[in-house]
């Protein structure tokens, strides 16, 4: 009885402070945040349900720490607010929080919710009720919760979000259900939409992702008469629209950055990898204290690493412990989605020898990690080209995430071979991150070796689109809007 007591109050105290909350976080200055692509898809699906069309009623948000995911939920909350839904048909609450506080799970709080506030059952409910619920992957029963209240209602429209780790728990059972929508850190448009306001050039990605992996000669006509365009929205921006982009690779990849100074961006870029080892992990796997130090100084040493393969072997042999600590280490880093892998093209046993490659989801992870060790500056080409290379592969590791196509990712392992390898259905595709003094050779060699029909030069020498021959050419901020 006491604790139903506790949790009535707990989730009152929610639904009391939740305007508070709203307007702490969406507004700036006095103007209400933009919005990102993501919240228009959501709610699109919110718009259907008070349609009574129910078939996207489980939204599913993964993504890393410090990407806007309770931005956008809070978001949803003032849209449904601005329609018409009443607060008290609506709950928001943090699964962190609730499992931290009073150990209470996902399922057993909407219910007291509907008994408590609304006076009947999940089964019995006959009117339309929202659930925002931050951080879900605390609670390990999450999804079978959110499958039984979809099953049992078509009157609640849900939306989980959490860490990456979210997708352990979706099962072929649970699949069928939801609609997952990842949040990914920002490209350069979004930044710049949030920052500047300029609007987002819808079509401009579309295109580019037709260049890369068709080689669409139509399509470099568009997306040519895109990049002009731009040119008058560049006429907007403080500074450069070269400088606003080495910034962007900098500092800018998360939604938080957009206001704050270099200093403190990188501080709390850090301070989110601390907390992805001290509380995303520990959801995911349980570690003695004394491998924690081991995270640390894995994340720090791929930081500080320039592109190209990671052995497990003598990384473990450097940080003093087992191979095998070391891969679970490194696989629990991908489930955070803090980095993602790179395997080297080839047969099975070329995989298995070499090792594979390791990025930061986003350039300015990395450049925030070896700007608190003093290592990087804008001013070092060296350091432009790391950033460059990852934010080139980052939005392709995206790509491949959100295509659902048949697209495989791949480091080029011979010798003098290319930057990456991109594998569309039987096509391979080079692709060459040309930032610097480097020439089409290797590229060249590689259209040749894997009899490929075209290959991508991404570079920081060339203005527009174009394609010679049998390499097309995409500058550096161009490929940013993938």
């Amino acid at each position: 009885m006491e604790n139903e007591t506790e949790l009535i109050d707990y989730i009152l105290t929610k639904q009391n402070k939740i305007k508070k909350i709203v307007n702490n976080n969406l507004y700036f200055n006095n103007e209400k945040l933009d919005y990102r692509i993501e919240y228009y898809r959501i709610k699109n699906h919110i718009d259907q349900f008070l349609n009574k069309e129910y078939y996207n009623r489980f939204i599913v948000m993964p993504g890393l720490r410090g990407v806007g995911k309770t931005t956008i939920m809070l978001q949803i909350y003032d849209y449904l607010i601005q329609n018409g839904v009443e607060n008290k048909n609506i709950l928001y609450f943090d699964v962190r929080e609730l499992k931290g506080f009073y150990d209470f799970d996902i399922y057993t709080t909407i219910n007291s919710f509907l008994i408590n506030i609304h006076q009947t059952d999940i089964v019995s409910l006959n009117k339309k009720i929202f659930l925002l619920i931050d951080e879900a992957h605390f609670d390990k029963k999450w999804a079978s919760a959110g499958k039984v209240i979809y099953d049992q209602s078509k009157n609640i429209f849900m939306i989980f979000t959490g860490s990456s780790a979210l997708d352990l728990e979706i099962n072929a059972d649970v699949e069928r259900r939801i609609k997952r929508e990842e949040i990914y850190p920002l490209n350069f448009p979004e930044f710049l939409q949030l920052k500047y306001k300029i609007p987002y050039p819808e079509n401009m990605s579309a295109h580019l992702k037709n260049i890369i992996l068709n080689g669409n000669e139509e399509s470099i006509i568009l997306a040519k008469k895109e990049e002009l365009k731009l040119q008058n929205d560049y006429a907007l921006l403080k500074e450069d629209s070269g400088i606003e982009f080495e910034n962007y690779l900098f500092s800018k990849g998360f939604p938080f950055t957009l206001n704050l100074k270099e200093f403190e961006i990188h501080d709390r870029i850090v301070k989110i990898v601390n907390n992805v080892i001290e509380n995303d992990i520990s959801s995911l796997k349980s570690f003695n204290s004394n491998t924690y130090p081991i995270i640390s100084r894995i994340i720090t040493y791929l930081a500080m690493q320039k592109p190209g393969g990671t052995s497990n072997i003598k990384l473990a042999q450097s940080l003093g412990v087992s191979p095998k600590t070391v891969n679970d280490i490194l696989n629990i880093l991908e489930k955070t989605q803090l980095i993602f892998s790179v395997k080297p093209f080839g047969t099975g046993g070329k995989v298995v020898k070499k090792p594979w490659e390791f990025f930061f989801l986003s350039p300015c992870i990395k450049a925030s990690i070896n700007y608190e060790l003093g290592r990087y500056s804008l001013n070092h080409k060296k350091c432009l080209a790391t950033l460059s290379e990852t934010l080139v592969i980052s939005l392709l590791f995206k790509l491949k995430d959100t295509s659902n196509s048949p697209l495989g990712l791949f480091y080029d392992s011979e010798k003098g071979g290319v930057d990456f390898l991109i594998k569309y259905y039987d096509t391979i595709i080079p692709l060459e991150v040309g930032v610097g003094n480097k020439t089409k050779s290797q590229l060249t060699k590689a259209i040749n070796r894997y009899n490929s029909n075209y290959g991508i030069l991404v570079s920081n020498r060339t203005p527009l689109i174009k394609k010679e021959s049998n390499i097309i050419y995409i500058p550096l901020k161009t490929f940013s809007y993938l």
